[in-house]
């Protein structure tokens, strides 16, 4: 079966472009892959891992703040209460619109209820009690009441930390998996390229370039009067067909 010498060369060519195209879409599709995993770090875990830890501590400063009140009676540690109270439901919002998984969001309702129940605790009993001279008893009840609470909402805000950073090492892992499939991708793509590559630029030329000064020569040895040539071509295309027919 003889194919044209012309066809070889186009189907050649063809497929190092089609290697060539398949190199591109591989890279587009690692930093596809890339962005997209970044843009779940960088857009969701980590603004989830800071709203949860600005709530952790917020809670954390207003028990401070609270017991610092007890100690020394200074009103400013009120506004500053009063302060943290605001930057908790602030980012208790943020949470409530980053945080998507069922779990997650019932690890923070939770985390919410213990931290307006330990402000409540505050606000109509701790702070009363200290304002009407009873601050022993007061102390009494932030400590036996409110550092459960306090505890609590540090537990949970552990678990949702955890939470997250297993999502930065998925995501990791991610990133890993899908690296490793491309360059293995990208090295077999890059050996086919590099042997069609070396086939046209090398091989068929060589072998081009010898059948044709074989033709060359029984050509000349016809034209001296020798008729008797015998040509062993078998490139199976054009070429060969001319070196059967100068056989002949």
């Amino acid at each position: 079966m003889r194919f044209s010498l012309r066809w070889k060369i186009v189907g050649g060519y063809s497929l190092l472009l089609l290697l060539i195209a398949l190199l591109g879409w591989v890279t587009l599709t690692l930093f596809a892959s890339l962005r997209n995993v970044q843009r779940s770090v960088f857009n969701e875990a980590i603004p989830e891992l800071v709203a949860v830890d600005e709530i952790v501590r917020s809670y954390t400063a207003q028990s401070g703040a609270v017991r610092g009140y007890l100690i020394g009676s200074n009103p400013q540690l009120i506004n500053q209460y009063n302060s943290e109270v605001a930057n908790a439901q602030t980012w208790q919002g943020e949470a409530r619109r980053l945080l998507k998984p069922r779990r997650d969001k019932r690890l923070l309702g939770q985390l919410v209820v213990s931290g307006r129940q330990f402000q409540e605790l505050v606000d109509e009993r701790v702070i009363p009690l200290a304002s009407g001279g009873r601050r022993s008893q007061a102390f009494r009840v932030l400590s036996e009441e409110g550092a459960p609470l306090i505890s609590r909402v540090e537990t949970l805000g552990g678990l949702l930390r955890r939470a997250q950073d297993e999502k930065v090492a998925r995501s990791e892992t991610d990133i890993r998996t899908n690296a490793n499939r491309t360059i293995v991708t990208l090295v077999l793509v890059l050996i086919g390229a590099l042997g069609i590559g070396i086939v046209l630029a090398v091989v068929l030329p060589g072998r081009l370039v010898a059948n044709i000064s074989t033709l060359v020569e029984a050509t000349r040895g016809i034209g001296r009067g020798d008729f008797n040539q015998e040509l062993d071509i078998h490139s199976g295309d054009e070429i060969e067909e001319l070196g059967t027919r100068l056989s002949e």
